[in-house]
């Protein structure tokens, strides 16, 4: 069957060829020497490392401060000679989050030009051999960056300077008035009035019979109305959020949304969130500032953020939060779902790994920003209850986090996103969220 990833891994490799045969012409032989270059495999690789992305600061190289962030690209020799790969430079906020113009909070340093705070991103797989001396660039290289793979095999890319040659691969597509997100590994479409509803998620290698084996996100909300009783519930058409700016480039596209909780269609918070969108994640990246009347609105209110599963039966989600336990979706509860519901988060690792058993894998992670609160595993199954908004009736499953506990007022700063692949192997959960999560052990070398 025809699959658009298909398309873009066969434009991938002739983009590749049509530059590594400038970069022939640019630098004559390569290995007139007698030298040979060392090969090395992304065979060795462990999934997790295949996924991730690498960052390189701005105050990592002291020679690039203050100079225009288009200067620059990066280059890994591939097939024996040093060519372009993607890659992205983004500025940020004196919030720690991609800077955008339109946003109300200032950059940390200065637009278009290369600051401290600055990162400079590219693939973890696309770094390549140590260079030889007789390779060219198409410009001045002015650092070497080695980093280190699990097995301790060495990976470099080099940091070029007014190179004629950029990549022009591609990991992620963004179209913003579509609300589409087009990878080799997923596509997901959003609605158009709110960018948190998801309308399309399909995941290429899945073999199992539904188009879109995710059907939604969703948002829930639930406390007395200022007093204990009676309760209500907010869901995803109370949390609107509408996207004002956005960055789209190789290696992720970057949307900022304007998010507003109505309570009987009365705007009561209104906040920003940020969302990345990789080759193989999606995260959200939330910062809410309460006042005690905005708080007030709702008694004792939980929140829960969670995915809503098509009819994944048989899916087999372990978590942090008891390891050991497994949770299946077969609209049976049993001792280890209800055990595993009633537990709080402790501090350290919050994460979540669905597997379908049928060439998907979701590994998910919560973070909070600035304090920690009382965090519990959500769960829940059903073959045909409904839950809108949402495409396809059931919740089989419908799995996520739940704070128990919002402060009265002040800051609320979370993080939650999620990776998926194919198949991410056997071991430990702990283990992979830390291939996942752990810093990298990165060499910069500036020349």
């Amino acid at each position: 069957m025809f699959k658009f990833k298909d398309v873009l891994s066969s434009r991938k490799w002739v983009g590749q060829c049509l530059i590594v045969c400038l970069c022939l012409l640019e630098a004559g032989p390569l290995l007139a020497d007698g030298k040979s270059v060392e090969l090395i495999s992304t065979m060795g690789l462990s999934e997790a490392e295949k996924l991730r992305v690498v960052e390189i600061k701005g105050s990592d190289i002291k020679n690039w401060l203050n100079e225009s962030v288009g200067s620059y690209s990066v280059s890994a020799v591939v097939d024996g000679h040093l060519v372009p790969i993607p890659y992205q430079f983004d500025e940020y906020d004196i919030n720690g989050l991609v800077y955008f113009e339109e946003s109300e909070t200032e950059i940390d340093g200065r637009v278009n030009l290369v600051d401290e705070a600055d990162r400079m991103l590219f693939m973890f797989a696309d770094g390549g051999p140590r260079k030889l001396d007789a390779m060219r660039a198409g410009g001045r290289i002015i650092a070497e960056v080695e980093y280190l793979s699990a097995k301790g095999q060495k990976y470099y890319v080099y940091v070029v300077k007014n190179s004629r040659l950029k990549s022009e691969d591609v990991y992620v597509r963004y179209a913003a008035a579509l609300g589409r997100v087009e990878t080799d590994a997923y596509t997901l479409t959003m609605s158009k009035k709110n960018a948190l509803n998801w309308k399309t998620f399909s995941y290429f290698d899945f073999t199992g019979e539904q188009e879109s084996p995710i059907d939604t996100m969703k948002i829930r909300m639930g406390g007395g109305l200022v007093v204990p009783f009676p309760r209500v519930t907010l869901n995803n058409k109370n949390f609107v959020a509408k996207p004002y700016a956005e960055k789209a480039g190789p290696i992720r596209a970057v949307t900022q949304m304007k998010t507003t909780i109505y309570i009987f269609k009365i705007p009561v918070i209104s906040f920003d969130i940020q969302a990345h969108f990789y080759a193989n994640r999606l995260n959200y990246i939330a910062r809410v500032q309460m006042k005690w009347w905005q708080r007030a609105a709702l008694w004792n209110p939980k929140l829960t953020i969670a995915i809503d599963g098509n009819d994944l039966k048989g899916l087999e989600v372990m978590s942090s939060v008891k390891p050991g336990l497994v949770a299946k979706v077969d609209a049976v509860e049993s001792d280890d779902e209800v055990e595993m519901q009633k537990t709080i988060f402790e501090d350290g690792p919050k994460w979540i790994w669905a597997r379908t058993g049928k060439q998907l894998d979701l590994f998910a992670d919560f973070n909070f920003i600035d304090g920690e609160l009382p965090l519990s595993f959500y769960f829940f199954e059903h073959e045909k209850k409904r839950d809108r908004p949402e495409r396809f009736a059931g919740q089989m499953p419908h799995v996520g986090y739940r704070i128990e506990r919002i402060p009265r007022e002040g800051f609320i700063g979370l993080e939650v996103g999620f990776y998926v692949s194919n198949n991410l192997g056997e071991g430990p959960g702990d283990k992979l969220y830390s291939d996942f999560t752990s810093p990298y052990d990165v060499k910069v070398q500036e020349i």
